[in-house]
């Protein structure tokens, strides 16, 4: 949960709601190494000595550690944002997590405040050191002007074109 802040206060632990999650590329790599060291922890343990539960719970944990670690292999990080989702967002959402009892709640709030400017640079740099490696975030919608995805066309409009 150190490791993630807003995550953290979304869970409900308040410990670090004066923080934000370090997305450096550093903090990545750190965090993806920790995982895949995790994961071979479990990895060691046989899932025929485990009671069903158990052993569904592992190939829950295994699937989502696989995923994180690949993740970072395939550069996901160089796309923090897209059409409906992003750290921006994420962040916004943050503040129906957040508590609003004491002073200091207040206090941890504007810490966080303070710090998304730096956060929100360590967000925009995976994208841009990726743009000359051809990494871009791609974009796919129909307008009226095109036929729908069915392959039909769109109705017409009262002017007859499509």
């Amino acid at each position: 949960l150190r490791e993630d802040p807003l995550f953290a206060s979304g869970t409900g632990d308040h410990r670090y709601d004066d923080r934000l999650t370090s997305v450096s590329v550093a903090a990545l790599a750190r965090r993806k190494d920790a995982r895949r060291a995790f994961l071979d922890r479990l990895l060691a343990i046989d899932p025929s000595s485990l009671e069903d539960a158990d052993r569904e719970s592992q190939a829950l944990l295994r699937f989502q550690l696989e995923s994180a670690v690949r993740d970072f292999d395939l550069h996901r990080h160089r796309f923090p944002i897209n059409s409906d989702s992003g750290f921006h967002m994420d962040f916004a959402q943050n503040v129906d997590q957040t508590r609003f009892d004491t002073t200091a709640d207040y206090e941890h709030y504007l810490e966080r405040l303070r710090a998304f400017p730096g956060y929100a640079r360590e967000n925009v740099e995976p994208i841009l050191a990726g743009l000359p490696a051809g990494d871009r975030i791609s974009s796919c919608h129909v307008s009226p002007r095109q036929p729908a995805a069915t392959g039909r066309r769109p109705p017409r409009d009262h002017l007859g074109s499509p």
